[in-house]
């Protein structure tokens, strides 16, 4: 029988019921719990524009993390926030999110992708992708590329908006009518299809993540599957995933986005594709390669599995 009980996500729409009843159960037979954390809060995600954020501790999360025997996170900046919630550092286990394997990945080229999306072959691509909500702070991009006087650059904004956020959707719509260059914005708000994320990327010279707010980000490995230099605010735990001016920019909450972007086509990042293709490719194989993090999980697992053994020896 299973001894240890890996806990990935919760359903948000049962969270309380469920934080208070697979901890209760758990113990009752003996098993070891291992959460992997995520979002320290779903509910609630605050920020005063700098790297803090301020969450909410409910009775029953509070309940199931005195009940966790070790945490997982993915990044440094999630260990200290979860330490200021007052769980001990020896709970707490950095493993860092591998690259991501399920997107389809067919090497197709970027003349495919681009004449699939009606972008011109010479054109300098900026990619927004994924769900949309306001923490993503889409406005800030667009009024960003409108600054930018480049008749070459194009603005390609690929998915849907989250349930519930039909007010900002026409916000953007808006925003976008009114743009002097929206026929450079290629506005796709609509579900990818896991099949069609490949021509995105393979399009697009750069994503860019201008987060108001965020923990961490999935997207960044869904770049670097297709070798795409990521472009990311200093928010939340995002830089330790980026290389400085290797694998993409991290920039800061008063750097005007603008010249950012303008920054990134004056570089060898987009100069010398090939180059940061391969700085990418390295920086996966030694820090994001599944095969080496499987091992790191698979060496947690034992260790809680043995824990209690190790105590009885130490106090016998």
């Amino acid at each position: 029988p299973a001894q240890v009980i890996h806990i990935e996500w919760f359903n948000y729409i049962s969270i309380k019921f469920e934080e208070f009843l697979i901890p209760t159960v758990a113990k009752l037979f003996g098993k070891k719990i291992l959460y992997k954390v995520h979002d320290l809060s779903k509910e609630k995600l605050l920020s005063d524009g700098s790297s803090k954020v301020i969450s909410e501790m409910t009775p029953t999360r509070r309940y199931f993390f005195n009940r966790v025997d070790k945490f997982i996170v993915h990044n440094k900046y999630m260990r200290n926030l979860l330490h200021a919630n007052g769980v001990k550092p020896d709970r707490i286990k950095i493993i860092y999110h591998g690259v991501n394997n399920y997107a389809e990945n067919l090497n197709i080229g970027s003349l495919f992708a681009r004449t699939s999306l009606h972008i011109p072959q010479n054109a300098k691509v900026i990619l927004f992708f994924g769900a949309i909500s306001e923490y993503k702070n889409l406005e800030e991009l667009i009024a960003a590329f409108e600054k930018i006087n480049d008749e070459d650059m194009y603005l390609l904004i690929a998915g849907k908006y989250k349930k519930g956020k039909s007010h900002y959707k026409e916000k953007i719509d808006n925003i976008i009518q009114g743009c002097s260059n929206r026929n450079r914005i290629l506005y796709h708000a609509k579900f990818i299809n896991n099949t069609d994320i490949e021509t995105y990327f393979r399009a697009a010279d750069t994503i860019i993540l201008p987060y108001s707010h965020i923990y961490q980000s999935g997207l960044i490995f869904l770049a670097y599957a297709y070798n795409i230099p990521v472009i990311a605010k200093d928010i939340g735990g995002l830089s330790e995933n980026i290389m400085q001016k290797k694998t993409g920019i991290i920039y800061q909450q008063n750097d005007a986005l603008d010249e950012v972007i303008i920054s990134f086509f004056s570089s060898k990042m987009f100069s010398n594709k090939v180059g940061t293709s391969n700085e990418i490719s390295k920086y996966v194989e030694a820090r994001l390669d599944w095969k080496k993090l499987s091992k790191q999980y698979s060496d947690v697992y034992h260790n809680l599995i043995h824990l209690d053994a190790r105590k009885y020896d130490k106090n016998h």
